[in-house]
């Protein structure tokens, strides 16, 4: 009897009389590992707004996911950028610093008091 004549196995294949299992043609293989072309492209224009243009074959040939892209893209920034260091104590007291254009805008909203009084 067929397994398909059993209404609870029409979700299961036919059984396969010689029991070979037919092995994946190699397209197949190789479309399943290669990166799709919305990641490729995403990959790229992750490494052209990081301005590291010259990456993106090295991504692109290590098949390497575009979120793992943009994570090595942003730890070479950080590396890239200088550390931001502060020598003012946070609880420093605000220096009285003289701004001479806000001086001068003080006197001259002085003297117009005095004149108008």
């Amino acid at each position: 009897m067929n397994d398909r004549t059993d209404p609870a196995a029409s979700d299961r294949p036919l059984a396969d009389p010689a029991g070979s299992h037919p092995q994946p043609s190699a397209t197949a293989t190789a479309t399943a590992t290669a990166l799709s072309v919305a990641d490729a492209v995403e990959i790229a224009q992750t490494c052209t707004l990081a301005g590291r243009t010259d990456l993106i074959a090295g991504f692109l040939e290590a098949q390497s996911s575009p979120s793992k892209v943009r994570s090595q893209l942003l730890a070479a920034q950080a590396e890239a950028s200088p550390e931001i260091t502060s020598r003012i104590a946070p609880d420093a007291a605000r220096p009285v610093a003289s701004n001479p254009l806000i001086d001068a805008a003080k006197q001259i909203a002085a003297q117009s008091t005095k004149k108008e009084i």
